[in-house]
């Protein structure tokens, strides 16, 4: 099974291992994955490698390859097997960053103004208290 896997130290074993971060269920569908494989003699890898992992049925190491250049063209291909070119899709991701935002300062600005209405109808009722004590104050003196 080929999986895509980080290089990591155990600190508890002091040995380097392999964080499996996904998993090739079939030639184009890969699913996340949490789980660690023991790596014996990690040769030229280091902490914080990606790699692509082969393994056999066992789940044991066959082959580690280089997973950084296969990463960045997965990144490269995907937005444009959707019809937009990288360009494209970070003008897509920026234009519904700026949708949230817009959404979230206009139901900021909705509460604000429920707030500034509560305290005028505050601020009028408060009035309307001072000006019923005062009349019954003159009602208690005369």
């Amino acid at each position: 099974m080929l999986h895509f896997a980080q290089i990591t130290i155990d600190q508890q074993e002091n040995c380097h291992q392999l964080m499996v971060l996904a998993s090739c269920q079939n030639h184009q569908c890969w699913q996340r994955s949490n789980f660690t494989l023991p790596l014996g003699n990690p040769g030229h890898w280091t902490e914080g490698s990606l790699v692509l992992v082969q393994t056999d049925a066992d789940q044991q190491v066959e082959q580690i390859r280089d997973g950084l250049d296969w990463l960045l063209e997965i990144l490269e291909i995907v937005p444009t097997a959707n019809g937009f070119t990288p360009d494209q899709a970070l003008s897509s991701l920026v234009k519904q960053e700026k949708r949230r935002v817009e959404a979230w300062r206009q139901e900021m600005a909705a509460k604000n103004l429920d707030l500034t209405k509560r305290q005028i109808e505050l601020e009028t009722q408060r009035q309307q208290l001072k000006e019923l004590e005062l009349k019954l104050q003159e009602q208690v003196a005369t």
